[in-house]
């Protein structure tokens, strides 16, 4: 179901929804005297109102154990002669439990289960969506008879003191579990928010060593206004103002139609390009998302759209990145380069003239190249071995050869399988369509564990946003939040969609005092 939905909200950004509004002229708030001698952001304009809803956490050491097998299930109940019982769960099979806890603060609870094909096990409580359970694939190993239970756990899941409902529904695959745990633990620890205030691209700027330094003081304490919008348009960041009286700090937008020829999608470049410049003349940051459309005659994204085969042979990626045309073409002619590694490289070539229009001293970029490719949906991310051998070169490519400066790199997935390594990422994304506004602090806590050094963590689309209130009673800040585009955000009218974020929850957001909108923005040209 994720994988479907991905797809469904790819096709509205393919759709390529035509037209645009300009940005109205506005007065910027006078940020002069927010910054320390050292040039740290020290405290936000005073009209700021907006505060949070306090939450009772007492903590109390906690653990039940909950057998399955007298659960509540649609599922088979497996009850041997000997041993305890199990339940069987194949795909949209639910089971519910109620847990008693005496005490409101967070928890963690583990799944001990077993899949021999991969289960994906969603968690509601309270009928309100929460986390995921990711079950893996596992063969009996020398010496089993059948395959054994282990544990798959989801943490940093507050649950106020009573009675809860607890209902797991396989999404996808199957599972047996033989029993729950319900534990006491803690919010996401605070130590996860201590990151590196340096851009991993050395040929940065100035202004994006300053953007990513700002990311860097403010992240776990504070969190940026952003929104999606639809290709070279501002249709949904004006619905926006017009409800909250805000602009976003960050405008998101795709931009993989920029490497298709035909005159519509050129246009649409070109109109983007536009967009885009005002958008940073006006001190907002700029988000590019890069879902590549296969560099041959099939322009395609699906899994067959693209063959990895023989592409890097005989090639070092390190070495390929800097290539110049006259060498890449002397390759070539001699068979020591294939023509699709020559045509991935010219599309990376593309993709930077356009990135080039930006390099003004005064732009920051956050960059998503190759978004997703841990999902099994998209040509670039077939296999895990070749997806990280293009992301380096698309860094290389862009940072060293072509000396872009304002990209800051955002690798959006969670299958650290497809990591491409720390020395190539400032920021892990996550994409969350579940129709919940839950903190996702447990998927907070666990990605954030999986990096071998700690990156910032936000929220690059969303359908609905994570609760303010909940991000901070679970100490899951991610950095930004942003709605998709097109119907999950606008109304047929063009006004703010309330399907799936009400314009209450939009007006608390943006005027909050622990939120940054456009106006709140310091002058990344002047901090030091």
């Amino acid at each position: 179901m994720r994988n479907f939905i991905k797809i469904l909200s790819l096709l509205l950004v393919a759709a390529m929804l035509a037209g645009c509004s300009k940005i109205p002229d506005f007065v910027d708030s006078d940020t002069s005297d927010i910054s320390d001698s050292d040039g740290i952001i020290s405290e936000k304009p005073a009209y700021i109102e907006g505060g949070l809803q306090n939450f009772d956490i007492m903590k109390q050491d906690f653990i039940a154990r909950l057998n399955a097998e007298n659960a509540v299930t649609d599922g088979a109940v497996v009850t041997p002669e000997t041993g305890e019982g199990y339940v069987k769960l194949r795909k949209d099979n639910e089971l519910t439990q109620i847990v008693s806890v005496n005490t409101s603060q967070h928890y963690r609870v583990l799944l001990y289960a077993r899949s021999s094909e991969g289960a994906v096990i969603k968690l509601t409580v309270a009928e309100q969506f929460c986390d995921v359970f990711y079950v893996p694939a596992r063969t009996p190993t020398e010496g089993e008879t059948e395959l054994s239970f282990d544990y798959c756990a989801v943490d940093c899941l507050y649950l106020p003191a009573g009675q809860n409902i607890l209902k797991f529904n396989v999404t996808d695959g199957s599972a047996d579990i033989d029993y729950i745990v319900v534990e006491s633990s803690d919010k996401v620890s605070g130590e996860r928010y201590t990151v590196a205030s340096a851009c991993m691209n050395m040929q940065s700027s100035l202004y994006a060593v300053n953007v990513k330094r700002f990311f860097s003081e403010i992240y776990g304490s504070e969190v940026l206004t952003a929104q999606n919008v639809s290709p070279a348009s501002n249709a949904e960041i004006e619905a926006v103002y017009k409800a909250t009286g805000r602009y976003p700090a960050v405008r998101a937008s795709e931009i993989g139609y920029a490497l298709l020829n035909d005159d519509k999608n050129k246009a649409l470049a070109e109109e983007e390009a536009k967009l885009a410049s005002e958008w940073s003349g006006r001190g907002g940051i700029l988000s590019f998302t890069w879902h590549w459309y296969s560099p041959n005659y099939t322009r395609g994204l699906d899994l067959l759209s693209f063959n990895f085969d023989n592409a890097f042979e005989n090639q070092r990626p390190e070495e390929v990145a800097l290539m110049t045309d006259p060498e890449i073409e002397a390759l070539v002619s001699n068979g020591y380069m294939t023509q699709e590694l020559k045509s991935l490289l010219k599309d990376i070539d593309t993709m930077a003239q356009f990135l080039a229009q930006f390099e003004d001293d005064r732009t920051a970029i956050l960059f998503h190249p190759l978004p997703d490719g841990d999902a099994g949906i998209y040509w670039y991310g077939k296999d895990n071995e070749n997806y990280k051998i293009l992301y380096r070169i698309v860094f290389d490519r862009l940072c060293k050869y072509h000396k872009l400066r304002s990209l800051i790199f955002v690798w959006d997935g969670s299958d650290m399988n497809y990591y491409p390594g720390d020395d190539y990422v400032d920021v892990i994304g996550q994409s969350f369509v579940e129709d919940t506004n839950s903190s996702f602090a447990g998927r907070f806590s666990s990605i954030a564990s999986l990096t071998p050094s700690n990156k910032i963590l936000a929220v690059s689309r969303c359908d609905v946003m994570p609760n303010l209130d909940a991000m901070f009673r679970d100490n899951s800040l991610w950095l930004w939040c942003a709605p998709m585009e097109g119907e999950f955000t606008l109304n047929i009218s063009g006004a703010l969609s309330e399907s799936y974020n009400s314009v209450g929850t939009m007006k608390n957001f943006y005027n909050n005092k622990f939120t940054f909108a456009l106006d709140e923005l310091p002058d990344f040209s002047k901090i030091i």
